[in-house]
């Protein structure tokens, strides 16, 4: 085997490894119906969205939703990278927000 074979081998197989078990918000963007496993797939129920996603589901502009969650008027959680709002904290913001 050539080096570049051996590389990309190992980097896919890390990915691979990377990924077991890895649930937050990469569950396609339309799935929203009830937080079950699925049994065509077996993937864990989802556990929270990206901020466009909870702007989408709101119907909100992008920016509202993020100064919502600036202004701590909705918990999320920064990865480092994005915030990431918990299905629990979507649910009690639509339940306090009637």
């Amino acid at each position: 085997m050539s080096l570049e074979a051996d590389l990309a081998r190992i980097i896919e197989q890390g990915m691979r490894k990377a990924l077991e078990g890895h649930v937050c918000c990469c569950a396609p963007s339309g799935a929203s119906g009830p937080r079950t496993r699925s049994r065509s797939t077996g993937a864990p129920p989802r556990t929270g969205y990206t901020v466009a996603e909870v702007a989408a589901s709101l119907s909100v502009p992008y920016k509202t939703a993020l100064r919502l969650v600036r202004e701590k008027r909705l918990r999320a959680i920064w990865t480092g990278h994005a915030y990431v709002v918990p299905v629990a904290a979507l649910d009690e913001y639509l339940a306090t927000s009637d």
